[in-house]
């Protein structure tokens, strides 16, 4: 008899710099010594799933996060397609900042990943419209619509045009000037 094999359950690899070396921003402000920690990837393999592994590794990587008041977010990206990701995610405390296009390239097909961050020692979000929002609770769609209401008080012709825009409906075709001259 010798030593049990052993197998790799669960991994977490983060990356901790200044924001200046990522490419997305996640902070409000460039100060030069604030960094934040990039969760570049967090995986559990299937047969030990439903053991929490991926929280207590992410406890883990939070607890470090914690010791370093320079550390201001943890960010990461996730594909927009991974629900029980997202879901985790949200649950521990990130905040969804924005969908990238185009992000990842998967059997030869362009995916979305969502870019979500947590915030630690007083660093914030940097301002967007959407998240802003977002914390208002806010869709664009409610913005449009309560946009379309305010222009109703518009002259009829503009109004007229702008309803059938926020209806969803196509412009009416204009008529040309030749039609407009001919004569009966």
């Amino acid at each position: 008899g010798g030593r049990p094999e052993e197998e790799l359950a669960a991994v977490i690899i983060s990356q901790i710099s200044v924001q200046d070396e990522f490419e997305d921003s996640v902070l409000d402000d460039c100060t030069p010594s604030h960094k934040v920690a990039y969760i570049c990837t967090l995986g559990v393999w299937p047969k030990f799933r439903q053991h929490r592994l991926a929280a207590k590794l992410l406890r883990k990587l939070m607890a470090h996060v914690e010791s370093d008041p320079d550390i201001k977010a943890v960010s990461l990206h996730v594909l927009e397609s991974n629900e029980i990701a997202t879901r985790f995610y949200q649950v521990n405390g990130f905040t969804r900042l924005c969908a990238l296009l185009d992000f990842y390239t998967i059997s030869g097909r362009s995916c979305t990943a969502l870019l979500y961050a947590s915030y630690h020692h007083g660093g914030k979000a940097p301002w967007t419209l959407s998240a802003q929002l977002d914390r208002l609770s806010l869709s664009t769609r409610d913005v449009m619509r309560a946009a379309c209401r305010t222009v109703l008080s518009w002259p009829g012709h503009v109004v007229k045009k702008l309803r059938r825009t926020c209806a969803g409906e196509p412009p009416e075709a204009e008529p040309s000037d030749r039609s407009r001259n001919k004569r009966s």
